[in-house]
């Protein structure tokens, strides 16, 4: 969901250039999507708006359209325009990967699958899932350099009479989804802390940069007293709204003019580039990615052994949300998630194992977790979160 720095783009845009012709971006508002409330469409459609006005600055056509069916509007658009190819981006989740391979066998056209999402693409990264990161770092480290290449610029296309999504649709079609939709509403927007869109992103990243917090990641980074040290980036890459890409190359050119400290930019590259690669390779691997079938059969076998063990606390969902427990701490954490749509990263691994030994079931301990992470985090939703309330788990 950006112009800049988006590979699946500049492809789109090679492949007109090549065949002389125009470029159009479908974007599909997709009613219930996951646990999506109203938080993340907010997320969403404000960072659209900069989408929009970016793309038709350059003369790319820009629609956005609610799909309860995304092979058919695809299929739609492709037929109305005798699209000569459509290029999507990637995401190792079972829906988009569903749709991927049920729009391509729809089509008479080729259809270009591309991993904007990460630096090495998934499927250059490994064949296979991974079993940690200490099996996956070497695979990508050893490689990352070759895939950190400087973006080209987003050429101006020819002018078109393609009629394109004007501001006030959107605003529309997302007070529609709002009305129509049943899911939940009345999670309050974030901007206060995550104001949605590319600008705001970059904002983001230069103040990480910037205000010395890069130099102290590596020892402030699991202090919560320190929260200012984290980059609070991940809403924004999560929705796609900067590049992951991007954020690295300007963390190392940073890091190089100021002479920081070499282990907080590994640290960061790290968490930003192994962690969230391993990630995706989880999820791209194994399908049931949020289910307690992904373990290990010796985690399923220790889960399965003290599943019945006795607990001093068992608390209901509603009460995990409220941040009504015995624990202060915990309540902390989880008011921070539902206030500001994001919790201190190392807080989130106590607060999971938490859930854990307070809920019935193992079952129930990832269903509760999993549900309030995506309910409440805007980087809910995704491979990262579902590959982190399980392994905490």
């Amino acid at each position: 969901m950006r112009v800049d720095c988006n590979w699946a783009l500049l492809k789109a845009i090679e492949i007109a250039t090549l065949h002389e012709t125009s470029v159009v971006v479908l974007v599909l508002a997709i009613p219930n999507y996951l646990k999506w409330t109203a938080r993340h469409y907010h997320f969403m459609f404000q960072g659209m708006k900069e989408v929009r006005h970016s793309l038709i600055s350059k003369n790319i056509n820009f629609r956005m359209i609610k799909s309860d069916s995304p092979v058919d509007s695809v299929a739609k658009l492709v037929k109305e325009l005798d699209a000569c190819q459509v290029v999507t981006d990637f995401l190792p989740l079972r829906e988009k990967l569903g749709w991927d391979k049920n729009i391509a066998s729809a089509l008479k056209v080729p259809f270009v699958r591309v991993d904007a999402h990460n630096i090495v693409p998934c499927f250059v990264a490994s064949p296979k899932q991974e079993y940690a990161a200490r099996t996956i770092r070497p695979k990508i480290m050893n490689i990352l350099n070759d895939f950190l290449t400087p973006f080209p610029d987003v050429q101006e296309m020819r002018l078109t009479s393609f009629r394109n999504t004007e501001e006030k649709e959107l605003d529309s079609l997302y007070d529609a989804m709002i009305s129509q939709g049943s899911f939940n509403k009345q999670i309050h927007q974030v901007d206060e802390y995550f104001k949605p869109g590319y600008v705001a992103g970059i904002e983001k990243l230069n103040s990480f940069l910037h205000k010395n917090r890069l130099g102290r990641f590596d020892t402030h980074r699991n202090d919560p007293n320190h929260g200012k040290v984290i980059s609070g980036l991940s809403p924004y890459i999560n929705f796609g709204h900067i590049s992951a890409q991007n954020v690295v190359s300007k963390a190392q050119e940073f890091s190089k003019e100021n002479k920081l400290s070499s282990k907080s930019l590994a640290v960061f590259v790290e968490e930003i580039v192994v962690r969230r690669e391993l990630s995706d390779n989880f999820c791209f691997y194994n399908s049931n990615y949020d289910r307690l079938e992904c373990a290990y059969q010796w985690a399923q076998d220790t889960l399965a052994l003290h599943s019945k063990d006795s607990r001093e606390y068992v608390y209901s969902y509603e009460t995990f949300a409220q941040g009504k427990t015995h624990d202060d701490l915990w309540n902390a954490a989880q008011i921070q998630l539902v206030k500001e749509g994001k919790m201190h990263g190392f807080l989130r691994m106590y607060w999971c194992k938490k859930i854990l030994e307070w809920t019935e079931s193992p079952q129930q301990a990832l269903e509760f977790a999993l549900d309030l992470n995506d309910t409440f985090a805007i980087d809910g939703n995704c491979p990262n979160g579902f590959v982190g309330v399980g392994m905490y788990h």
